[in-house]
């Protein structure tokens, strides 16, 4: 019987490494064959729950704001600024750069033709401004102003046709605003007190995330530019998404690089230096990669890809399965008949482990969000194929050990369990409990979140530097907020945006908007009927015909053509107005009102909220809201984690083991978070090392419950050495990640080093106090 059941292990053993193989070929395919892994964040959202973030999405799209590069060569002398931006475009074309130039030619000639399209409809289009005056019956300052450009020299009024120049007006409000210059040779410049800087704008042709195109770009574009900085006097700014990128990830991969060395390095060292053999190692490694490799196959067959950010959380998380393989190598240092004897000394600590927590984060798959959803499917499956892995592989791995552990393992297994008999009075324990209170308790009153995503971000300096002096020189609006309005129509849209307006102007509020160019038909009848009976009187006329001597036999008619109310294709538009609408299907219109100046955002959000086809967006809040709504699921996990292990511990064994257990384990979390609390404003990033933190915690408090109820000799048991291993290894992996300089690693990093020695030292002093030490 025994044979049949060696026999029979050996076979899964064996279909589980081949099983592995088929898997990481299916993986390794999806990832470089068919790009399963996704990065846009709007990806781990439902459609349902992301109206918003959508229409954030689209106005990147519209815009192309992410391809865009913009280069500023500046000096004293302006031809020699105008001949080193030839020189740069020549060399862009010869290094065969993906960028194209802006054709700034044809941006002015759309403008123009646009413009001269519209002319025969003049008497439609009215500025809000001029259509006042003429409301409120203050006609008199426009016939002032009317003589005045005509009187004025050089003057291109069209006395004819427009002597009100109503027109000129219309076209200088709805054209691009910007200091910009262009010469003959159609050279975009800005001057300002010291300098003349000639713009180059161009748009990469590829992905600005993706670290090929961002690699190839940034080697043959430097070069060029540190060729042109030896000119003397000359200086260069830059700034595009893709430096950003590409400086973030030059900085993540150096940060990998060092952190990595220094993990790897530590792990190894310590696991040979403790167990004095590799296939400890081997074991340990074997575990973590076929959980990965498992969970991220069932992620792949079941959402056919897999978001980057629950890539990178759901892989830390199955990290904590190298606590199972320590468990087993150090279990099999006691004496045993049979390596497979080994699982005696592990049972039930090793599959309550793994089954509690797995069972937590499936809780994940209710929640409907396909970035969380995936997280869960990775972390819960990838628990259990380490547990598999174990049974299946650890026979073969971790043979009853021989020699004894090294001596500093038997050192450090002495020394903590000193420490733990320490504790077998209740006074540490109270005084643990008292600790921790009193750091939860600091940590309340300096209570507070952040959430935000540009605090988050890690934008080099430099880079930054540089945009914030283009932006000053080119006059840029640094608000991307807009109003997105929805209609069935074109017509309907235009009709909302301009009920709209006058509220808008009420708060003070500069904007742009289809409406301001294509009035609705309602408002272009109106716009005619307002000249022609307040504007266009024989009155008003003669009185400007008087002073300037004209004749005003035809210019009513001239006026006012008989043409129908004008109509546009949104195709049509030219750059800088296309984004300001777009078609959903052949139903839905939406129109985006672009704000440049905002007094009082809260009197807007009161205004809108009354407004139901109608939504303010603002971009940064979108995404910092989508973190915040992270941060309060994974809090919600925590919680429930701890219940449901509670509750399992209850009714599976009783309640004293259940408070037992779950004692060290809350002393430990609320130290941990009021630590946090007082170090910086708790976000989405903490939280997730908090988790993660948790989860391991739960493996020492269960090992070491469990270990010492084996009716076993302890002589030789290993399981305070083993959970000081564990969480070594893992603060060697994660905690080491609080040093980096990217905020958001930086907080994942520092929240598993204080939770895991926290863990580390609760579950000690709670469970750990039956521990013999070592004669």
């Amino acid at each position: 019987m025994i044979n049949r059941l060696t026999t029979l292990h050996k076979f899964m053993s064996l279909l589980w490494g081949l099983l592995m193989l088929a898997f990481s070929l299916y993986c390794v395919h999806g990832f470089i064959v068919g790009e399963k892994i996704k990065f846009d964040i709007l990806d781990m959202l439902p459609s349902s729950h992301s109206e918003s973030l959508q229409e954030v999405r689209r106005l990147l799209e519209d815009s192309n704001i992410i391809q865009k590069v913009v280069i500023l060569v500046g000096h004293k002398d302006p031809e020699i600024a105008k001949t080193e931006t030839q020189k740069l475009k020549n060399a862009i074309a010869q290094a065969r750069l993906p960028l194209s130039e802006h054709p700034i030619q044809s941006i002015s000639e759309n403008y123009k033709k646009l413009f001269t399209e519209l002319f025969p409809y003049r008497s439609y289009l009215l500025t809000p401004e001029d259509r006042h005056h003429i409301a409120t019956d203050s006609e008199d300052q426009l016939v002032a102003r009317a003589i005045a450009e005509i009187m004025a020299p050089f003057s291109a009024v069209n006395i004819k046709n427009d002597p009100f120049n109503l027109f000129t007006h219309y076209v200088q409000l709805n054209s691009p605003n910007s200091p910009f210059q262009i010469d003959d040779n159609n050279n975009l410049f800005v001057t300002d007190n010291r300098k003349t800087w000639v713009i180059y704008l161009g748009t990469i042709n590829a992905s600005a995330f993706s670290l090929e195109v961002q690699k190839d770009f940034i080697n043959k574009l430097t070069p060029i530019l540190k060729e042109m900085s030896k000119v003397p006097n000359l200086e260069i700014l830059k700034t595009g998404s893709i430096f950003y990128a590409a400086a973030g990830a030059q900085q993540a991969q150096d940060e990998i690089s060092l952190i990595g060395s220094l993990s790897l390095a530590g792990i190894i060292l310590l696991l040979v230096g403790i167990f004095r053999n590799l296939r400890s190692l081997f074991f340990a490694f074997s575990v973590i990669l076929t959980s990965i490799i498992v969970g991220l196959t069932v992620c792949l067959v079941l959402f056919d890809n897999i978001h980057i950010l629950a890539l990178v959380f759901g892989c830390s998380l199955v990290g904590i399965t190298v606590d199972y393989a320590l468990h087993y190598t150090c279990a099999s240092y006691q004496t045993f008949a049979s390596p497979f004897d080994i699982f005696k000394k592990l049972m039930p600590a090793l599959p309550l482990s793994a089954l509690t927590s797995a069972t937590g984060f499936a809780l994940l798959l209710l929640v409907p969000f396909p970035g969380i959803q995936q997280m869960a499917v990775l972390s819960s499956v990838g628990l259990i194929s380490a547990l598999l892995t174990v049974f299946l592989w650890g026979p073969y791995f971790s043979l009853c050990q021989t020699k004894p552990i090294s001596s500093l393992g038997q050192r450090c297994q002495k020394y903590l369990a000193l420490m733990a008999n320490y504790s077998h009075s209740p006074t540490l324990k109270i005084f643990c409990v008292i600790v921790s209170g009193i750091i939860f308790v600091l940590g309340c009153f300096q209570l507070s979140f952040d959430d935000n995503l540009q605090n988050l971000q890690s934008l080099n300096p430099a880079l930054k530097q540089q945009e914030n002096k283009i932006n000053s020189l080119m006059a840029n609006e640094s608000s991307p907020n807009f109003i997105a309005v929805k209609g069935s129509s074109l017509q309907d849209v235009l009709e909302k945006q301009e009920k709209l307006f006058p509220q808008l102007d009420a708060f003070g509020i500069s904007y742009r908007a289809l409406a301001t160019l294509v009035p609705s038909h309602t408002r272009q009848k109106s716009n005619q009927e307002l000249v022609k009976n307040h504007l266009y009187t024989f009155n008003i006329l003669t009185k400007l015909t008087q002073i300037l001597g004209q004749k005003t036999g035809s210019q009513i008619n001239d006026f006012a053509p008989p043409v129908p109310p004008l109509n546009i294709s949104l195709n049509d538009l030219p750059i800088g107005l296309k984004e300001l609408a777009y078609t959903i299907g052949s139903e839905e219109i939406i129109g985006r009102i672009m704000l440049s100046h905002l007094p009082d955002e809260a009197a807007l959000k009161n205004l809108l909220h009354h407004q139901p086809d109608a939504r303010y967006i603002n971009p940064a809040q979108e995404y910092s809201h989508l973190f915040t709504l992270y941060r309060h699921f994974v809090m919600t996990l925590i919680g429930l984690i701890l219940g449901g292990i509670a509750m399992i511990l209850a009714i599976g064994v009783n309640l004293r083991a259940a408070c037992q257990i779950i004692a060290p384990l809350m002393v430990a979390l609320l130290g941990s978070i009021g630590l946090l609390e007082i170090l910086a404003p708790l976000n989405l990033f903490h939280v997730m090392g908090l988790l993660l933190s948790l989860c391991i915690g739960i493996d020492y408090a269960l090992f070491l419950y469990w270990g010492q109820r084996q009716s076993t000799v302890k002589k030789n048991n290993l399981l305070l050495l083993c959970n000081g291993l564990s969480s070594i290894t893992t603060v060697l992996s994660f905690g080491l990640l609080g040093f980096s300089q990217t905020r958001a690693v930086h907080s994942f990093g520092l929240s598993v080093f204080i939770g895991i020695t926290a863990y580390f030292i609760g579950t000690t002093i709670f469970l750990g106090s039956k521990e013999k030490i070592n004669e």
